[in-house]
């Protein structure tokens, strides 16, 4: 990132402070406030929320995934997530009936849109 892209960045990421105690420093603007272009420019992308944690899991371990795998920093509120997906044991069980009406679904709306 050159130091326009920078600049440009700070203008969308920051706002000066409404509250008299930070004495007029920058913060980070309420993201329901930032436009989906605004969010690409800051290098933002839409993905699930468990492949964003999977991300800053891998930005602790230095971009390095074994060390994700092998991460013991259990009291981390990501751990249980690190590998990018909801654990087994948190997954809802679904009957062949629930899996059945959910394809039927996908047909239907898939024959709706087309």
């Amino acid at each position: 990132m050159n130091l326009e892209q920078s600049a440009q960045c700070e203008k969308i990421a920051f706002e000066k402070s409404p509250y008299q105690s930070d004495n007029g420093a920058l913060i980070g603007r309420y993201p329901d406030e930032l436009t989906e272009a605004e969010l690409e420019t800051l290098g933002f992308s839409r993905q699930s929320v468990y492949k964003t944690i999977r991300a800053k899991c891998l930005d602790c371990c230095g971009g390095q995934q074994d060390e994700v795998r092998k991460c013991v920093s259990i009291t981390c509120p990501l751990w249980i997530f690190r590998m990018g997906k909801k654990p087994k044991a948190y997954r809802a069980e679904v009957s062949d009936e629930q899996r059945e009406a959910a394809a039927e679904r996908f047909r239907r709306h898939r024959e709706e849109a087309a």
